[in-house]
């Protein structure tokens, strides 16, 4: 139902901004710049899309881009470009600093027809800068990765899946997501994009050791990659 909310509100933001495209060529109802206009109603449009997965920080960029672009025409503060953009670097380098995430993330699996819930042991995240992780996990079933303007590089050729399949839970906004796998992992990807890309692998033969792994979550404006080891 989120997503669904989500994708909705998102549509008619952008029809509206079609249209007021549409009407600002045949009347001219606005004296500024009307691309000024249109981008900044982009960026609020993807800071809303955060703020619906209750990514605050994400979304708080977003917003942020949006007034630097239109400050740029309507001079709201009068502070020079670069100075604006150092603000904000070190005004969300420090809320990342301050405010960790800390949302809990829930994944069911099936025993006997019956629903149980647990919390996930692989919450990785980056929000400036480059990390890698290396999950050695016997009984690998989750992990989820969280990604703002950095690049983060994900190792699992030490997790093993006692089960059919896996699932990796993704969100990557301006950043890149790299996720090195085994090689009788089998990838099926469910990823919503933005305007970011998702580069998988030739599918791997199925060998009776083959395990899925279920790809979820979202691409912004970032890159995912995965690739077999």
């Amino acid at each position: 139902m989120k997503h669904t909310s989500r994708r909705i509100l998102s549509g008619l933001l952008l029809i509206g901004l079609a249209l007021l495209l549409v009407l600002q060529g045949l009347y001219s109802i606005f004296s500024g710049n009307i691309w000024v206009l249109i981008w900044m109603g982009l960026f609020v449009i993807f800071g809303l899309s955060r703020w619906f997965d209750r990514d605050w920080l994400s979304g708080l960029v977003f917003f942020y881009i949006a007034f630097l672009i239109g400050n740029q025409s309507y001079h709201w503060v009068h502070l020079s470009l670069s100075i604006l953009i150092l603000v904000g670097w070190l005004f969300f380098i420090g809320l990342a600093m301050i405010f960790p995430s800390s949302r809990r993330h829930w994944y069911k699996k099936r025993y006997d027809d019956t629903f149980i819930e647990s919390t996930d042991d692989h919450h990785l995240s980056t929000s400036f800068g480059s990390s890698s992780h290396y999950i050695n996990d016997p009984d690998f079933h989750y992990a989820k990765a969280e990604i703002g303007f950095g690049k983060l590089n994900v190792y699992f050729d030490n997790a093993i899946i006692q089960g059919d399949s896996a699932e990796v839970n993704v969100e990557v906004g301006f950043g890149k997501l790299v996720l090195y796998i085994p090689k009788n992992w089998i990838v099926k990807s469910n990823i919503e994009t933005g305007f970011g890309g998702v580069d998988l692998p030739q599918t791997a033969p199925i060998t009776e050791d083959s395990k899925t792994l279920y790809l979820k979550g979202e691409v912004g404006f970032g890159a995912l990659s995965v690739v077999y080891l």
